[in-house]
């Protein structure tokens, strides 16, 4: 259920992963405004308003290491960039408007330039298990029966300057039990690093209640700590079939501003989901006694339609009546051989209520290996999912952090995402 679920949270981890908010962007005279689009994507395409898409190829700077383009083009105020990784075999498009984003970046998590971390825990127990957490992916199991020196070493990890974050566990049958945690600090990784000590705090996790409700109905539930440089760590769950969950806050370490915690529910047949965060560092208004998501209140969405004849997907006209009412846009996933991802902003969609996938066959560099063999076919998945948040579309987004692979989303704002099926 965890892979499937985070797997829904596409569109909020594209605005906090992808785009990079760097400016309000240069004008280009004519009433038209400069968007400038970073990328080490293999194929790079957009779109001015409504009009016929081109190839992106006016390379402005190249920086080396990671082979990152910079393109601009000129939009009066509308506009789209459609992305194609190769080795991901995966598509983005963008439609955006001027107004959301001036600046619009996306990577290939693939082409990143990756990196080894490695250490030691200097006090882990001797019947007790060690995990290592660096950026949103990087996780490494070590038993001490197995590791006599306490080693660890996390490798695949991104550029950046990341927190390093220590569980210890302990373990009986199936069931884990966080017991105590450790956390360094601003760790620059832009080469391999090694010597990296995690010293166990004592007493320094204690657990909660994490419940998500759905009417008379249990969902799921997932809990995280983000620390304030980006890394992810899981810190509880709730099971479909469990009346309760249990998430684990971090005490007697020193939490600072940019730590957060962060919630989401689902219901039980994921088509709704609350993402909520809070400051890990100030106790929330009712202190720590316990976290309880009712995902009642949310309506589900039920008026989408694709017609595979004409490519469009219609009924882009949710009302939002949740917690969170402020629609930023819609997502539209389609998968068969290769993926692609369609995240669509209020702004650009503006009184429209349907949305014709873009036809690239023809463009220059463009495979239509890349593209689905027909989709008229009914194995075809299409998925819709409207978004809601209570920022804005910039104001989700950290203008000086660039990930890859990650979903730090989190801790700009409270989201909701309401999905269906549409083929």
């Amino acid at each position: 259920m965890k892979k499937q679920l985070v797997s829904k949270l596409a569109f909020s981890a594209i605005l906090a992963t992808s785009l990079v908010l760097v400016g309000c962007g240069g004008g280009g005279g004519d009433g038209e405004e400069k968007i400038t689009v970073t990328t080490d994507a293999d194929w790079v395409a957009y779109q001015d308003s409504n009009g016929e898409w081109h190839v992106l190829s006016n390379v402005s700077t190249t920086e080396d290491g990671n082979e990152v383009t910079t393109y601009s083009f000129k939009a009066k105020n509308k506009y789209g960039v459609a992305f194609y990784c190769v080795d991901n075999e995966e598509g983005q498009v963008y439609q955006l408007t001027k107004d959301d984003l001036s600046s619009v970046s996306y990577f290939c998590e693939d082409h990143a330039t990756r990196y080894t971390v490695s250490g030691t825990f200097a006090n882990l127990d001797e019947n007790s298990g060690g995990n290592v957490y660096i950026d949103s992916q990087s996780m490494m199991n070590m038993l001490s029966k197995s590791q006599v020196d306490n080693s660890w070493t996390v490798s695949y990890v991104p550029l950046g300057t990341w927190d390093i974050v220590g569980v210890e566990f302990t373990t009986d049958g199936d069931s884990i039990t966080p017991t105590r945690a450790a956390i360094k600090r601003d760790v620059e990784v832009n080469k391999d690093v090694t010597g990296q000590e995690l010293t166990f705090a004592p007493n320094s996790l204690v657990g909660y209640a994490f419940n998500v409700t759905d009417g008379d109905a249990q969902g799921y539930g997932i809990s995280f700590f983000v620390t304030k440089n980006n890394t992810v760590v899981m810190n509880g769950n709730k099971d479909k079939d469990e009346t309760s969950g249990k998430w684990y806050r971090i005490q007697n370490i020193e939490l600072i501003d940019g730590d957060v915690y962060v919630f989401i529910g689902a219901n039980s047949d994921e088509s709704k989901i609350r993402m909520e965060s809070v400051d890990a560092s100030t106790p929330p208004e009712g202190g720590w006694d316990g976290w309880n998501m009712n995902l009642n209140d949310i309506t589900p969405l039920t008026s989408g339609s694709f017609d595979p004849n004409t490519k469009t997907i219609s009924g882009l006209n949710y009302n939002p009546t949740g917690k969170v009412t402020n629609l930023v846009g819609y997502d539209i996933s389609i998968d068969n051989d290769v993926d692609w991802n369609f995240a669509i902003s209020k702004s650009w969609l503006g009184d429209g209520t349907s949305y014709t996938l873009p036809d690239f066959s023809g463009l220059e560099g463009f495979n239509n290996s890349w593209w689905f063999d027909n989709l008229e076919s009914t194995s075809v998945d299409v998925e819709l999912t409207a978004v809601m948040s209570d920022a804005s579309l910039s104001n989700l987004l950290q203008p000086e952090v660039e990930i890859v692979g990650s979903f730090p989303l989190l801790k700009s704002a409270t989201f909701e995402m309401v999905t269906q099926e549409l083929q």
